[in-house]
């Protein structure tokens, strides 16, 4: 689906697709946008501007695999940028919005983007926004979509601090596998992040054309923001690992307690297996062999060597 919106003496206009070729581009300010484009539409906007074959090959890339990009040809700049939907248990659902901006206009490709449908609803905003100039534009939506990262950095950081306090009063292992899915996603969110940043970089370089240098102080802002979203997710990796490290070391506490023990109450029983092992070979020489007496007597001396082993153990605080 098509709609083209046009800026000329203060007036917004809308524009038809089969005519939009007979506009002069260096006269008047353009928005086309193109929502869930086809191979058609795309041979369309070949049309206006002359597309590079690689940014045709992206256009045409219906599985979205194309990273956050962001290139520079003759006639324009090509931006891809990727936006998350929602996260589930253990993956992100991501989107893609593809951005040719040129000094005097704007082509957006996407499938039912929320940010760039509810402005075509808004002729005002519209108007105010092409007004300023396709590359403020740009901005506008770029600034939108970057905002959408609070709501579910917040979140994911909530989910992690939950799941932080489960793990250190339950030690129950599901909540650990949780907590190492979230670990993933927190990668994945930084990476999206780190590379959204890289290409702003790119955006707010002197030497860029298609954006103005008055307009690259806002684009500036956004990549502001998305320093600061990226040390929070920085902040929760290093919590995460904290989690994970504290929680390996209660079990490594809990496991070497419980081999204290065993080896205390092994190194009772040494002495004890000698004297059994030795009165148990029935050898008529032994001492108190044939008398009820003994028996007694051998399990008084057992039991006396248990308590003063027990007794060195607690004068050298091993128990």
């Amino acid at each position: 689906m098509f709609e083209g919106y046009t800026y000329k003496d203060k007036e917004l206009g809308k524009i038809d697709l089969k005519n939009f070729k007979g506009f002069n581009v260096k006269k008047i300010k353009f928005w086309l946008d193109f929502n869930n484009p086809s191979e058609e539409d795309i041979k369309k906007i070949s049309e206006f501007v002359e597309l590079h074959p690689i940014t045709i090959e992206d256009l045409k890339d219906e599985e979205e695999t194309t990273r956050i990009k962001y290139e520079e040809f003759d006639d324009y700049s090509f931006i891809v940028y990727t936006g998350i939907k929602k996260i589930s248990k253990d993956d992100l659902e991501l989107y893609t919005v593809y951005f040719i901006v040129g000094k005097r206009f704007l082509i957006t490709l996407h499938k039912d983007n929320k940010i760039i449908n509810d402005l075509k609803k808004r002729d005002r905003r519209k108007k105010f926004l092409l007004s300023r100039g396709t590359d403020y534009l740009l901005h506008y939506f770029i600034d939108k979509e970057i905002d959408l990262y609070y709501p579910i950095v917040e979140n994911h950081e909530k989910a992690i601090e939950k799941l932080d306090k489960d793990i250190l009063k339950s030690r129950d292992k599901k909540k650990l596998d949780d907590l190492f899915d979230k670990k993933v996603i927190n990668s994945e969110l930084k990476s999206l992040i780190v590379s959204s940043g890289r290409m702003m970089s790119r955006v707010t370089k002197p030497s860029n054309r298609d954006i103005r240098e008055e307009v690259v102080i806002y684009f500036k802002d956004v990549l502001d923001n998305l320093l600061i979203i990226n040390d929070s997710l920085q902040t929760t990796k290093e919590q995460i690992a904290a989690t994970i490290s504290e929680h390996n070391t209660l079990l490594s506490s809990n496991m070497n307690e419980a081999i204290k023990v065993l080896t205390i109450i092994a190194t009772i029983m040494m002495p004890l297996t000698l004297i059994t092992g030795i009165y148990g070979m029935n050898l008529p020489i032994l001492p108190g062999g044939q008398s009820k007496e003994s028996f007694y007597l051998i399990m008084g001396i057992m039991l006396s060597v248990a308590a003063v082993m027990i007794y060195y153990f607690k004068r050298k605080k091993w128990v």
